[in-house]
């Protein structure tokens, strides 16, 4: 008979002095790395030997005259993450978080395979393809600046007003916030003058991404009052009945995002039942 032994990490009490800010995840940039990242460019320096000419920043070395090396911000960063016992029932924050997407996602991969065989190829529509090239291409026409400021007010907004402890009252707070990011993104340019591995413009495209899909779970997180998964309001913190559960659907309604939600068809397992012969335990902990 298998036996199972399970080993838990030490809790250790939060006293003061705890020198973490208000991050998801307490972020202490290296200033060295084995790994650079390309995406976050620092800087440039003369060519030392063993240095790749692939690094090379052509630009600056013809200005200077010498051999200049693109260099970039370190990949690794040191982290402390804090994880509260938020597990007060079986339907809040903790394990089911992580066992609700792999579940959902396995489903979700069925439903897309179904649907895929089921579709014929059709022309693109060119009006779509027309909108998308001049969304990417709005920046080139604005005056350069900076961007990384406008993504750490975003990372800031969301982790302090739509992060773990939800309420309508913060959330509405973060979505005056994303607006004041997303505007100010619009008067951002970026420098068109070589748009290959431009990766500042990539950094455009990606806040803009980032400012939609913020606004998109701000809404949803409105719209669901209640609590479930990794989803918890503090002004709603009961489930609900399982048995009317629903999903959250946002569309794009021309420049609006709309939220409305769909009935969950239970086709497998319904809420109480189980699908676990009879006498087989329910997790490992339970068969030891």
């Amino acid at each position: 008979k298998a036996s199972f032994l399970t080993v838990l990490p030490r809790p250790v009490p939060m006293g003061q002095g705890w020198p973490l800010g208000h991050q998801p995840i307490h972020q202490v940039p290296r200033r060295r790395s084995l790994l650079e990242d390309p995406s976050r460019f620092r800087g440039v320096r003369e060519y030392r030997r063993g240095d790749s000419l692939k690094q090379v920043h052509w630009r600056a070395s013809a200005k200077s005259r010498r051999l200049q090396v693109k260099i970039f911000e370190p990949s690794v960063l040191d982290g402390a993450l804090l994880v509260p016992d938020m597990l007060l029932r079986d339907d809040l924050l903790g394990g089911n978080g992580v066992t609700n997407s792999t579940v959902y996602g396995g489903i979700a991969g069925d439903v897309m395979g179904a649907d895929v065989r089921g579709m014929t190829l059709r022309d693109p529509d060119e009006d779509v393809l027309a909108a998308e090239l001049e969304r990417a291409i709005y920046p080139l026409s604005r005056k350069p600046d900076l961007i990384l400021p406008l993504r750490k007010k975003l990372q800031d907004v969301m982790w302090e007003e739509v992060g773990v402890m939800r309420t309508e009252a913060g959330m509405k707070r973060g979505l005056d916030g994303i607006a004041q990011v997303s505007d100010a993104l619009m008067d951002v340019g970026v420098d068109g003058g070589n748009l290959a591995f431009n990766l500042t413009w990539h950094d455009w495209l990606n806040l803009r991404s980032l400012c939609d899909i913020s606004e998109v779970i701000t809404r949803a997180g409105i719209a669901r009052e209640n609590s479930r998964g990794a989803h918890y309001r503090e002004d709603f913190p009961d489930a609900g009945d399982m048995k009317d559960s629903d999903f959250t659907v946002a569309t794009l309604q021309g420049d609006r995002i709309e939220v409305t939600r769909d009935p969950v068809q239970f086709t497998i397992v319904r809420p109480g039942e189980t699908i676990l012969p009879v006498g087989e335990p329910e997790t490992l902990v339970a068969s030891a």
